[in-house]
């Protein structure tokens, strides 16, 4: 049957001009691979041409090398609904540089024993599938690798400390699973990590100080798990952090001051943990920042006030649920591209800046439960896109501001 096989491929690659000899066992590893999962029963499904008379090399989702020995180095049958498992036979094709099998429906523990066999392996995307059991600590062995996303799917136990090895490492997706434990130490040697999401989880402990050193970190989300402790003072020192996510969890003591002078922050959401002290003053003037969720901690001091001209980019301010207290300064009006400003549940008091009709974009504004008082200013009928205004459980006196009717 195998000496049929190779005369069939044979006349294959003489029809079709493919140079090259055949890489048979890769043909066969392939078509184990196949015969783990469970296609739709559609005719033009992904791994309908998969089959023994066929030359894997132009199969759908097989790229081979353009060396005269063809083989695979790259597997991507992403969003293909497939069920099933992940063959062991995967090990087998150790010229893979890309496993990508995203977004579909297969289970059961990750092959360990031939996923590490995989030495020169760049990318590895299993995100959105149903892959349970813990996470191999041999991964680490896998020294070529710079993209790792296993996020979205139900893999459990601890994270293995063993990641720190993977020095190539860029990028690191591990959210929505069931992980549990300390982050580990190690992950802070990961010198190249641009990218780290193990947001979702059940990780507890402290976030680890010295990813505050990580200097080419851009992306952060440590979101929806149970971290306590303080936030690493030197995060976004390295002025490369655009978005940082330490929502949902029960972090304490004070925001660091180093927030405040990266340039390249765009986002920040750390609401809902047990935040104190006052906000770093320049925060809210960074030039590239959009949006600031700082929501539902236990803040305190004054609305941070900013210089002339700056923040324009800023869309989003929500700050409520604090103990913030003060007056509203007249800088409010300095953020020209505020879309949603929230400040409800604080103690701010006196008068509502009239400022605040220098936001030609607000949408919807809410300073509810604080102990504003006067009368609303005028200038509020000038936000001309406004849509939704809460200002109620004030101290507040006077007519309601007429405002002109859309459309007229």
């Amino acid at each position: 049957m195998r000496f049929f096989i190779i005369i069939l491929l044979s006349c294959f690659l003489q029809h079709h001009g493919i140079n090259g000899r055949i890489s048979l066992s890769e043909h066969e590893d392939l078509l184990g691979i196949k015969s783990a999962m469970i296609t739709n029963n559609e005719p033009d499904n992904c791994l309908s041409s998969w089959n023994s008379t066929t030359h894997h090399c132009t199969w759908p989702g097989v790229i081979c090398s353009s060396t005269p020995d063809r083989h695979v180095v790259s597997l991507d049958i992403s969003v293909c609904f497939l069920t099933g498992t992940l063959s062991p036979d995967i090990g087998f094709l150790t010229n893979l540089q890309n496993l990508s099998l995203a977004d579909n429906i297969l289970s059961g523990p990750l092959p360990s024993s031939s996923l590490c066999l995989l030495s020169n392996l760049q990318r590895l995307d299993l995100f959105a599938n149903m892959f349970n059991g813990s996470l191999p600590s041999c991964l680490s062995s896998l020294k070529a690798l710079q993209y790792l996303d296993l996020s979205h799917n139900a893999l459990s136990g601890t994270l293995p400390s063993e990641l720190g090895y993977l020095t190539s490492l860029q990028s690191l997706f591990l959210s929505n699973n069931k992980l549990s434990g300390e982050i580990p130490e190690s992950l802070s040697h990961l010198n190249n990590l641009t990218h780290l999401d193990l947001g979702d989880n059940k990780l507890d402990g402290p976030i680890p100080e010295l990813f505050g050193d990580l200097r080419k970190l851009e992306y952060l989300s440590l979101d929806w798990n149970n971290l306590s402790g303080s936030v690493p003072r030197k995060l976004g020192t390295n002025g490369k952090l655009v978005s940082l996510d330490l929502s949902r969890n029960k972090l304490t003591g004070n925001l660091p001051e180093s927030l405040g002078s990266c340039q390249s922050l765009k986002e920040i959401h750390m609401y809902k943990n047990m935040l104190s002290g006052s906000i770093p003053k320049s925060l809210l003037g960074l030039p590239n920042l959009t949006r600031v969720y700082l929501n539902d901690n236990l803040l305190n001091g004054g609305f941070p006030e900013t210089r002339d001209s700056v923040a324009l980019k800023l869309i989003t301010i929500d700050l409520s649920n604090n103990e913030l207290s003060g007056t509203l300064p007249p800088t409010i009006g300095n953020f020209s591209g505020l879309q949603w400003l929230s400040l409800q549940g604080n103690g701010f008091t006196g008068s509502i800046s009239p400022q605040i009709g220098n936001l030609p974009q607000l949408v919807e504004i809410d300073l509810s439960s604080n102990n504003f008082s006067g009368k609303i200013p005028y200038q509020i009928s000038l936000c001309s896109q406004l849509q939704r205004i809460n200002f109620s459980r004030n101290q507040l006196s006077g007519d309601i501001p007429e405002f002109p009717v859309s459309g007229a």
